[in-house]
């Protein structure tokens, strides 16, 4: 369900962003990384999907984390060996 719901999040950033509802899409990136600590690959995958949907529909400006704070918090799932983790963080 987890892992629905980020896929979700991810697909609905650039439609959220059209209805300028961008206090909305700063609430569920908060969200979204408050979990990167999630133990299941496939749902911090599709964590780290919705949050660069995220990023990229809200601009550097906007983006609740700021991207610093979200390297940071990337920095020790580097070293996560799933391949959809490390796919997801590359992008």
């Amino acid at each position: 369900v987890r892992m629905a719901a980020g896929d979700l999040a991810g697909k609905l950033a650039p439609i959220i962003i059209d209805c300028r509802q961008e206090a909305l899409l700063s609430k569920v990136s908060m969200v979204l990384y408050e979990n990167l600590g999630e133990e299941y690959p496939e749902v911090l995958a599709s964590i780290i999907r919705a949050l660069k949907s995220i990023f990229s529909a809200l601009g550097v400006r906007l983006m609740t984390p700021k991207p610093a704070e979200i390297l940071l918090r990337l920095n020790p799932i580097l070293r996560n060996r799933n391949e959809l983790v490390q796919h997801a963080c590359i992008e």
